[in-house]
């Protein structure tokens, strides 16, 4: 299990203007909502978009999502407090999407803000970003 103590002394050490930070869920599992397999909370992780999502920041989401791939079974990217988001940005999250899935891996945008919804559909990804718009 993951000491709560060890992601606060991570966490602390990221930059205040980070686009985004993982998370690691304190449930002891989690289940999977396309396959209902239960995940261990190691396994699951989580990406928080910030509220502007441009092309600047997109190297760091990049890695970030790099870094989820090779450590996490599960992902979701909470893009609740987006308000402007590009074309870079969600061009990251649709090659992060389809690379996941490709590995069999559960990955899922969940509490999407109303300018990422509009923002999808008018790019047509709702598809590729499992938006269902």
């Amino acid at each position: 299990m993951i000491q709560v103590g060890f992601w606060a002394r991570k966490l602390a050490q990221v930059p205040k203007l980070t686009i985004l930070f993982i998370k690691q869920f304190q449930s002891p599992v989690h289940v999977c909502m396309r396959c209902q397999k239960t995940i261990a909370m190691a396994e699951f992780s989580q990406v928080v978009l910030e509220k502007i999502s441009d092309i600047s920041k997109v190297a760091q989401l990049h890695e970030r999502l790099e870094t989820m791939l090779e450590q996490s079974a599960a992902a979701e990217i909470n893009a609740s407090a987006v308000e402007r988001i590009d074309t870079s940005t969600l061009q990251v999250l649709a090659s992060f999407m389809t690379t996941m899935d490709k590995h069999h891996m559960d990955v899922r945008i969940v509490v999407p803000s109303a300018s990422f919804i509009e923002t999808v559909r008018l790019m047509g990804l709702q598809q590729s970003l499992h938006l269902n718009v």
